[in-house]
Order: C-alpha cells, then sequence, then structure tokens
C-alpha cells in the first residue's frame, strides 16, 4: 500500500515537472514567435545608405520567414531632437536600436538606452567611451583607441623606424586624437624611435615650408593622420623632391586614390589601414554586393553601407542566441562571433570588436594588401 502511495506520488511528481517544463517550452516558443522589432536611429541628412541596407536586409529576412520589423527614426541634428526620438524607441517596446551614426550622438543616446537596458548597435562611431562607459552599447568597426594601437604596432614592427614625423591638423579632433596617441602606443611597445610633430590647421597652403621641415628631420617615417586635402598636398610636394620615405595614413580620413596617383613616385612609399579585409570574401560579400546593385541601386560600396549590413548581422545573431538560451539580447551579444563584411566580429571588453587591421600600400594599379595587424 506505502510502495502504491509512493509510486504515486513519484508519478505525480514527474507529471507536474513534465507540465512545467512543457509550458516554460510553450512561452519560450511564443516569445520567439513574436516579431523582433528592431529601431533605426538615423538622422535626416545622413540617413540614405544605412536606411536602404537595413531595409533591404530586413525584406530578405521576411522573405526567409523571419519574424522581424524595422522602423526608422530620423532626427534633425539638434540634440533635444535625437533624445526625443531615443525616448520615444524605450516607450514604445523595441528590441535593439541600431544607430546613430556620429560618436557625438551615440554618446548622447547611450545612457538613455542603458537605463532602459536596450542594447544599441552603433555602426560607425569610434570614440572608446562609447563601449567603455555603456556596457548596452556594441560597435561594429573598431574604436580610435584599438586603431591607434595597431598602427603603431605596424609602424613598429614592420617598418621599424628611428625617426618619426607626425604630420597632423589641428583643427581636426580625430587628427588630434591619433597625434596624442601614437607615442604612448610606441612606447608600450618600447619603440626607441624619436619623434618631431609638425602640425597644420584648415585652410593650410604653404606645403613647401612643411616639406622643408619634414626634411629637416630626416625620417623613415611620416605618420600623418590627416584628411584627403592635407595628404594630397604633402605627398604632391614631397614627389616634388629627392627623398625615399615611408607615409602612413588612415584610410578611414582620406579618399584620394585618383589625386594621388597623379603624383605617385615609387621612392614615397603610402601605407594606409583598410578597413574589412579583403581576404573575408563569403557569401555576405556577394549577397552585399548584390544588394547594392538591386534593392539599394546607386548606393556606394563604402565603409557606412558595409556596417550597416554588419550591424543587421550583428542584431539577427542576438536574438538568435537569446531564442535558444533564453538569455537578455545584451547578454547574448556578449557570445556572438560571426563573419560579415567587415571581416570577423566578436565582443571583447566593453562591447569592443576584436578585428585584425589589414593594412594596404598604395601603388600605382590601386591599393594593395601589404600586412595584416593582429
Amino acid at each position: 500500500m506505502v510502495l502504491k502511495m509512493a509510486m504515486r506520488l513519484l508519478f505525480n511528481s514527474i507529471a507536474l515537472l513534465l507540465a512545467v517544463v512543457s509550458f516554460a517550452a510553450m512561452n519560450a516558443k511564443a516569445s520567439t514567435n513574436r516579431p523582433i522589432r528592431i529601431a533605426a536611429l538615423w538622422s535626416k541628412n545622413t540617413a540614405s545608405e544605412y536606411l536602404c541596407v537595413l531595409e533591404a536586409m530586413t525584406k530578405q529576412s521576411i522573405k526567409q520567414g523571419h519574424k522581424v520589423t524595422l522602423t526608422s527614426f530620423e532626427y534633425n541634428n539638434s540634440i533635444p531632437d535625437l533624445l526625443s526620438a531615443s525616448e520615444q524607441i524605450v516607450s514604445q517596446g523595441y528590441d535593439i536600436v541600431i544607430g546613430p551614426r556620429t560618436s557625438q550622438e551615440a554618446l548622447t543616446t547611450a545612457p538613455v538606452f542603458e537605463k532602459a537596458n536596450l542594447p544599441q548597435i552603433v555602426p560607425v562611431a569610434s570614440h572608446e567611451e562609447i563601449t567603455r562607459k555603456y556596457r548596452n552599447t556594441f560597435r561594429i568597426i573598431g574604436s580610435s583607441e584599438s586603431y591607434s594601437k595597431k598602427i603603431a604596432k605596424f609602424i613598429h614592427q614592420v617598418l621599424e623606424p628611428k625617426k618619426i614625423v607626425v604630420v597632423s591638423n589641428l583643427s581636426s579632433p580625430y587628427s588630434t586624437n591619433y597625434r596624442s596617441a601614437i607615442l604612448p602606443n610606441l612606447e608600450r611597445l618600447k619603440s626607441k624611435a624619436t619623434l618631431a610633430y609638425i602640425d597644420l590647421i584648415d585652410g593650410t597652403t604653404d606645403y613647401k615650408t612643411v616639406v622643408d621641415k619634414i626634411l629637416k628631420e630626416n625620417p623613415e617615417v611620416i605618420y600623418a593622420p590627416v584628411y584627403s586635402v592635407d595628404l594630397t598636398n604633402l605627398y604632391a610636394n614631397l614627389s616634388e623632391r629627392k627623398i625615399s620615405v615611408k607615409i602612413v595614413t588612415h584610410a578611414g580620413m582620406f579618399n584620394a586614390t585618383e589625386l594621388l596617383n597623379e603624383h605617385y613616385k615609387p621612392g614615397i612609399e603610402l601605407f594606409f589601414n583598410g578597413l574589412w579585409d579583403v581576404k573575408s570574401v563569403g557569401h555576405h560579400d556577394h549577397r552585399f554586393k548584390r544588394l547594392l546593385k538591386t534593392d539599394c541601386k546607386g548606393m556606394p560600396e563604402n565603409i557606412r553601407t558595409a556596417a550597416a549590413y554588419d550591424a543587421f548581422l550583428l542584431a539577427a545573431e542576438m536574438t538568435k542566441i537569446s531564442a535558444k538560451s533564453g538569455a537578455n539580447l545584451v547578454a547574448a551579444a556578449r557570445k556572438i562571433k560571426f563573419h560579415g563584411i567587415l571581416g570577423e566580429w566578436k565582443s571583447e571588453e566593453f562591447g569592443e570588436p576584436y578585428r585584425p587591421l589589414p593594412i594596404y600600400k598604395f601603388t600605382k594599379k590601386g591599393q594593395t594588401p601589404f600586412y595584416t595587424v593582429q
């Protein structure tokens, strides 16, 4: 009798346990069946490239049977308007935010989404504080801090100069940021190179004097984190002199291949970091190019469209892991590793992605892969 009662109690307990598990599974299934709601946050004057890619990928995902919606929240270039759009996103219960574009804008929105525990993916914002300070924010490209460290590593380990001239533009926060970072990054690597500094401002025209100052220092390497107009004028004036020197700059700051090609000189070697690795070509690369030819006809293949594509991939991976594990989307993002247009993405500390940095060499035939900084 006692044995029968014990067995019945055991069966009832198992049945109850199975019911609880079944109910939890049904709830989990129901939650995964709910459409994932993505908010795209972009300023009105920069929205077209990003939104076209995001909207095209949303359409493709729906065709493949995925439940996802995308809503665009456009704002004027003002902090109050940006904050208002961010608060609307929170109040309307969106799951993931992609955007905004600039570092200043992302630093404005990050505390709003942090408080709401809402993941924010910033495709091209590069200020290190965005992810260092806010745990809910994830970047697609590396921060300017990570680029600075890898550029210094390339200069020190590959070019091995004894003397470096740093040419920067004091009118540009990006340029001055890289200018101030190069020395401590080289010292961290125990480089014994000596540095000299030549500073430009917006509107500088006397590049002959700038080159005279450079030649006086007799460097093996010129580190020039400057924009197209400065770099082109610097290269053009250097090409008129009898000099062999290596120039290192940032691809994110210049786009002057045609202009440089007019002044090409073999003795002046120009190196620049790429923003994605040309070796990382896979099925996403083909889909991305096809998307730009069809859904987003006329849109350029550049860092902005590529980063928007990868931002959508990261959002998709977050929802996939969250559905399997039950983890919230922020926690899910820290477990992700995927290969997108910009190469491998995986979250390191502070939401900073780990990305090897490809270095290209400018030749008469165009940019040629030269080295990859790990």
